[in-house]
């Protein structure tokens, strides 16, 4: 296994001999050294007990860890991504901020006086425009954070910044991964049962893996459920974790972090630049007052 890498594993299997191809092999008697590399190869493991299913336990024994690793990696960065948004402060006060804002806009009218509004709704901030059609919903909202509580921003923004992570994860990837897993741990067991005395390391890494695939399942039904949760909270319909609900939830935050981020930059560096400008006409003043004083 240490020499046989989980590539040359895969192509290995994927070129074996069928059983008719051994028994061929089995039964030739000439000089082994007249037959090609492969050849020879292959007649050498043909004299091994169960060699096919010698060669599918250590390929699975080669890339279970990955994979067990890849598919813990994508749950953390969901369950990561729905607890700060379940449990961020910053984001429902910049959500309370939207809110205002909103009803201030629409006051005197029907839409005037809401108690909450649709995530959805975050998606339009930046397209809604006032009436000289320069200075958009967000950009007021923004404005107005950076004016009142400028941490409140760094905040929100270092709280949903995970959804970036989990928006990337796609589920019906990790489903079709954890089935495979599954699948193949199935295999395993199967190709133990052939042997008379199955090799004491793959004994021992079956027993490991079934074990670690117990705690990852467990892990996978605890986050969907902790999705599904979220979904909840924030009004959104449940549907068994689909890609569709994986972008009304994370793709809104994710994109609506960006234009906030956005435009917070913008403001930032308008504001900079206005410092700036004030500076340089200060010190020209002082320039011209020296000189006239100099010369006075």
């Amino acid at each position: 296994q240490e020499v046989l890498d989980g590539d040359i594993l895969a192509r290995l299997v994927k070129i074996f001999p069928t059983s008719e191809e051994l028994k061929q092999l089995r039964r030739f008697k000439g000089d082994a050294k007249k037959l090609d590399k492969a050849e020879q190869y292959f007649l050498a493991i043909s004299k091994t007990p169960q060699p096919h299913a010698r060669l599918q336990i250590l390929l699975l024994m080669s890339e279970f860890p990955n994979r067990i690793q890849s598919i813990t990696a994508r749950l953390d960065k969901v369950s990561i991504a729905c607890d700060k948004l379940t449990r961020s402060a910053s984001l429902k006060k910049v959500l309370m901020v939207i809110l205002r804002t909103g009803n201030q806009m629409n006051a005197g009218c029907s839409k005037g006086g809401a108690r909450g509004f649709h995530i959805s709704t975050l998606k339009t901030l930046k397209s809604i425009k006032g009436k000289d059609r320069k200075v958009s919903l967000l950009q007021v909202i923004v404005t107005h954070i950076m004016d009142t509580d400028l941490k409140l921003a760094n905040d929100f923004l270092d709280d949903v910044s995970p959804t970036v992570e989990a928006n990337r994860v796609d589920p019906e990837g990790l489903r079709v991964d954890c089935a495979f897993l599954s699948s193949n741990l199935g295999f395993l067991k199967e190709c133990l049962r052939m042997f008379t005395s199955p090799p004491k390391e793959a004994r021992k890494f079956y027993e490991s893996a079934e074990r670690q695939w117990r705690t990852v399942s467990q892990r996978r039904k605890e986050v969907l459920e902790q999705f599904a949760g979220t979904m909840q909270y924030f009004g959104l319909d449940q549907d068994g974790g689909s890609a569709e609900s994986w972008r009304s939830l994370f793709g809104v935050w994710m994109q609506f972090s960006a234009d906030f981020r956005q435009e917070f930059r913008k403001i930032e560096n308008q504001r900079k630049f206005k410092k700036q400008a004030a500076r340089r006409r200060q010190s020209s003043v002082i320039c011209i007052k020296r000189k006239k004083n100099a010369n006075g």
